[in-house]
């Protein structure tokens, strides 16, 4: 009797973590799908021309931050968001909305809200820009610069998280959905493209051309446009800009090799940051 309840508890147990497995390599898997996409689309539409030495070295160390980053929150052992969700998702606050539509949708939103104050907040406090800058420093503006992130800031928010599905109670499907759907968006804003439709869209999400400004070397510039998905909250709270900005990146940051740009997390900024 105690073998066979010990076999259904393994069972389940591994049953269980197959689970949890098989979503999270999905949902990479989504992610890492939308990226090729969006790079042949850029590859074959891209606004500038880009030298291709200088395409090389800005690609080659965005993504070895990429792959750096993920490596070490693996080994960090960075407390999974779906364990949280799984824990709490019927303790917050959107577990009082019953119709599931609904708690979606209003989870979603939430979400993007609270992205879009976190991104803000890291263009207010000086701490907190010393790392956001590593990723305003690519002088290149392409799908790449969406894994231009210091390690520090990826801890920093995947803790913003994890107390965002504490206190709404987040349901794991959601969290799932929600970083996939909100990483692919983040990779699209940052396509050297131009959208078809783009001054219409840019009404309602983030498009290339908005994130675009974002990136501006000119700190009256860069310091707008900060959504993540929707556009909306930056008409909202008067943050939106339509410019063409004549140059991208920090004007202070010289080298782009990786180790100088991890090293950048932990410098003071400029005070211009031009």
């Amino acid at each position: 009797m105690l073998r066979e309840l010990g076999s259904e508890l393994s069972f389940s147990v591994v049953q269980s973590s197959v689970l949890v497995f098989t979503s999270e390599q999905s949902q990479l898997l989504v992610i890492l799908m939308a990226f090729i996409v969006m790079l042949v689309i850029e590859d074959r539409h891209a606004c500038a021309e880009r030298p291709l030495k200088a395409f090389r070295r800005h690609y080659l160390t965005n993504i070895s931050m990429f792959v750096f980053n993920s490596v070490m929150m693996s080994l960090l052992s960075v407390y999974s968001l779906l364990t949280i969700a799984e824990q709490y998702a019927s303790a917050g606050l959107l577990s009082q909305i019953s119709n599931p539509v609904i708690r979606i949708a209003v989870s979603f939103m939430l979400l993007d809200l609270t992205l879009y104050f976190w991104h803000k907040a890291n263009h207010m406090f000086n701490f907190l820009w010393m790392f956001h800058q590593v990723h305003h420093s690519d002088p290149s503006f392409n799908v790449s610069t969406a894994f231009r992130l210091h390690l520090v800031e990826l801890l920093l928010t995947a803790g913003l998280k994890a107390l965002y599905i504490i206190v709404f109670g987040v349901d794991k499907a959601v969290v799932i959905i929600s970083e996939a759907v909100i990483t692919v968006f983040v990779i699209f804003h940052h396509m050297d493209v131009s959208v078809p439709g783009e001054k219409w869209l840019g009404r309602i999400i983030i498009v290339p051309y908005l994130h675009k400004a974002h990136h501006s070397t000119l700190r009256e510039e860069h310091d707008h446009n900060y959504g993540a998905v929707f556009s909306i909250w930056d008409h909202l709270f008067k943050t939106i800009i339509e410019i063409r900005p004549a140059e991208i990146g920090l004007r202070y940051v010289k080298t782009q090799d990786f180790m100088a740009l991890f090293l950048l997390g932990f410098t003071r900024f400029q005070s211009s940051r031009h």
